[in-house]
């Protein structure tokens, strides 16, 4: 005040006026209100729906526009008299915070180190009556090679997983060689048999662009005459799938700030019910205005409990969690009630968090009613009586 296209009061003006409000201010007796009476329940209105949602989820749309216009009372939209829940607000506010939270956060974080699981079957090999694919089995029945491309999208350290078995004979176990192009080569004793097949790991250096991995059966075997019956026998090797894990010597991408301010980690396994009580915490305390009580923390961590039972990722548990939050009354309302054993017309003092949260509302209204005296002295001894 006054517009910004009207004539402007020079700073000292301003700071003569602030002085004078001030002084007005200090000689009211605020003893002399007895009961300064009680605060309509407030709703957040349009406008502080969509700055509060800003500042708690870091979005940057308005959620609001979809909602019916809120009423007005003595020219203001901000009133809690004529702020009313209508049937369809309600609705508009279960979608609004279902669109922010699926806006804000990652339902499911993407695998880290990324990898690719190839089935041996889609390997191609080099003499099909001896190795050839049988459901989703690559078998080498006698020394043989199978091949597959593969693109590699990044330069870098990558664990090669190769899930194999053998009908084992002879001295040795069956050998398998792995072969990246014209490059390293790397020979794995596969001693594992057809009840209980095993992973084999290596690690190796891969560049980016697109490699020729080839597997070979190293050692076949085919005794059926020896004097030692325990040398009787036929080798073979047989191959399920080849993952190609990484790059494992990279940092993974950030996640998005809207996802991270609120959920700023992973958990580890078995630990996500304490862990989403913790991020909770701060964040309840901040849609609330005040600290979230432990029996309200026990019933939104109930909720990422049951969604993760419903095999929901911890990622999704929490959007459902959050949800919860944001169409709470004590997120959706400002609160300013009396406690249940208060008596008669006494007066109680506004805890810090009603204060805080009054005091922004309290300082707009001194804007606004600087040529109503009373009302201006009246609601500052309500802030000074807390």
């Amino acid at each position: 005040m006054p517009p910004s296209k009207s004539d402007q009061p020079s700073a000292e003006d301003r700071q003569r006026i602030i002085e004078l409000i001030g002084q007005e201010l200090d000689q009211f007796d605020c003893d002399a209100i007895s009961n300064p009476g009680r605060v309509t329940i407030r709703r957040l209105n349009r406008a502080e729906y969509d700055n509060t949602i800003r500042d708690l989820m870091g979005v940057d749309f308005h959620p609001a526009d979809d909602f019916p216009l809120d009423e007005v009372g003595y020219g203001f939209d901000n009133i809690g008299d004529v702020l009313s829940l209508s049937p369809i607000l309600m609705e508009k506010y279960l979608n609004a915070a279902e669109s922010v939270v699926t806006n804000a956060l990652l339902a499911e974080l993407p695998p880290w180190p990324p990898y690719h699981q190839h089935q041996a079957e889609k390997f191609k090999a080099d003499q099909d009556d001896i190795v050839r694919a049988e459901g989703s089995v690559m078998g080498f029945y006698r020394e043989g090679n199978a091949f597959k491309k593969l693109l590699i999208e990044q330069t870098g350290e990558y664990k090669i997983s190769v899930r194999a078995h053998g009908q084992q004979a002879g001295p040795d176990h069956a050998k398998l060689e792995l072969a990246f192009g014209d490059g390293d080569k790397y020979v794995i004793d596969v001693d594992a048999f057809a009840d209980r097949p095993k992973v084999y790991a290596i690690q190796t250096t891969l560049s980016k662009g697109t490699v020729n991995l080839k597997l070979s059966y190293l050692n076949n075997y085919n005794v059926q005459d020896h004097p030692i019956a325990e040398l009787n026998g036929d080798r073979n090797l047989f191959v399920d799938y080849v993952e190609i894990k990484g790059p494992i010597n990279v940092q993974p991408p950030s996640l998005p700030v809207t996802h991270s301010r609120v959920i700023p980690g992973q958990p580890e396994p078995g630990d996500e019910v304490a862990y989403a009580r913790e991020i909770l915490r701060p964040f309840v305390k901040r849609a609330y205005r005040r600290p979230a009580t432990e029996e309200e923390l026990d019933r939104l961590t109930g909720l990422v409990e049951y969604a993760m039972l419903q095999k929901a990722t911890f990622e999704k548990s929490m959007q459902v969690a959050i949800q919860a939050v944001l169409t709470s009354p004590h997120f959706l309302f400002r609160w300013e009630l009396d406690p249940i054993d208060k008596q008669g017309d006494d007066t109680r003092a506004l805890n810090d968090f009603e204060l805080a949260s009054g005091f922004l509302i309290f300082c707009g209204a001194v804007c606004l009613m600087t040529s109503c005296s009373i009302l201006l002295k009246q609601g500052y001894c309500v802030m000074m009586m807390s």
